[in-house]
């Protein structure tokens, strides 16, 4: 269907506590897999999911935690631009496609 809660996803492995928290001095890194847009609660993507990307996204770099998405979802562009491929890119992280299933190749 359409745009998924993933963007919770992050915020709640990388932020908040869900995840045990993180070892200190260790670089930290979150890979995401996903066929969709962000979502938060309401499964769509509008300019308040934008906004909300942006919060999470200066979140992320601030905690210095890295973000990798793999999969169709990465390449999804909407009027706002990319908001996967503009998370990685903010965060250092990296985005693939991998639209034929084949991982092995994700850079």
């Amino acid at each position: 269907g359409g745009p998924e809660p993933t963007d919770v996803a992050v915020d709640m492995v990388g932020l908040q506590t869900f995840s045990g928290g993180w070892r200190n001095n260790v670089k930290k890194y979150i890979v995401l897999f996903t066929d969709n847009l962000p979502g938060g609660g309401d499964d769509c993507f509008d300019a308040n999911d934008v906004a909300a990307m942006a919060a999470l996204t200066a979140s992320l770099v601030a905690a210095d935690i890295k973000v990798m998405v793999i999969g169709t979802g990465a390449v999804i562009v909407t009027q706002w631009g990319n908001p996967w491929q503009d998370l990685c890119n903010a965060t250092g992280g990296t985005w693939e496609e991998a639209a034929n299933g084949d991982y092995s190749q994700a850079t």
